[in-house]
Protein backbone atom coordinates (compact mmCIF):
# COMPACT_ATOMS: atom_id res chain seq x y z
CA UNK A 1 0.00 0.00 0.00
CA UNK A 2 2.66 1.96 0.94
CA UNK A 3 3.72 2.81 -3.28
CA UNK A 4 -0.33 2.50 -4.73
CA UNK A 5 -0.12 6.22 -5.86
CA UNK A 6 2.42 5.66 -8.09
CA UNK A 7 0.29 3.21 -10.14
CA UNK A 8 -2.84 4.21 -9.45
CA UNK A 9 -4.37 7.60 -9.60
CA UNK A 10 -5.10 9.28 -6.75
CA UNK A 11 -7.29 11.79 -8.02
CA UNK A 12 -9.93 9.42 -9.01
CA UNK A 13 -9.99 5.75 -8.90
CA UNK A 14 -13.44 4.29 -10.14
CA UNK A 15 -13.90 0.46 -8.32
CA UNK A 16 -15.08 -1.93 -10.94
CA UNK A 17 -15.24 -4.89 -7.86
CA UNK A 18 -18.74 -4.91 -5.88
CA UNK A 19 -18.27 -4.29 -2.36
CA UNK A 20 -14.89 -2.29 -2.63
CA UNK A 21 -15.66 1.24 -2.32
CA UNK A 22 -14.04 4.17 -5.29
CA UNK A 23 -11.05 6.12 -4.15
CA UNK A 24 -7.78 4.79 -2.82
CA UNK A 25 -9.25 4.46 0.47
CA UNK A 26 -11.51 2.56 -0.42
CA UNK A 27 -9.45 0.25 -2.51
CA UNK A 28 -6.93 0.16 0.62
CA UNK A 29 -9.48 -0.91 3.53
CA UNK A 30 -9.97 -3.64 0.67
CA UNK A 31 -6.80 -4.62 0.59
CA UNK A 32 -6.09 -4.88 4.12
CA UNK A 33 -9.03 -7.04 4.70
CA UNK A 34 -8.25 -9.33 1.70
CA UNK A 35 -4.48 -9.57 3.61
CA UNK A 36 -6.32 -10.72 6.98
CA UNK A 37 -7.71 -13.40 5.04
CA UNK A 38 -4.77 -14.68 2.93
CA UNK A 39 -5.59 -13.27 -0.32
CA UNK A 40 -3.19 -11.27 -2.36
CA UNK A 41 -3.45 -9.47 -5.37
CA UNK A 42 -0.53 -9.13 -7.58
CA UNK A 43 0.53 -7.26 -10.55
CA UNK A 44 2.60 -9.05 -13.49
CA UNK A 45 2.14 -6.64 -15.74
CA UNK A 46 0.79 -2.88 -15.37
CA UNK A 47 -0.85 -1.39 -18.63
CA UNK A 48 -0.49 2.11 -19.42
CA UNK A 49 -4.53 3.54 -19.95
CA UNK A 50 -4.55 5.35 -23.34
CA UNK A 51 -5.94 9.45 -22.71
CA UNK A 52 -9.41 9.83 -23.70
CA UNK A 53 -10.10 11.25 -27.32
CA UNK A 54 -12.89 13.92 -27.43
CA UNK A 55 -15.40 13.30 -30.70
CA UNK A 56 -16.19 17.58 -30.79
Amino acid sequence: MDRIAEFISAGRYDQHTPGVADGLDGLGAALKVWARQGFTVQYDTVHPRLPTVSSS
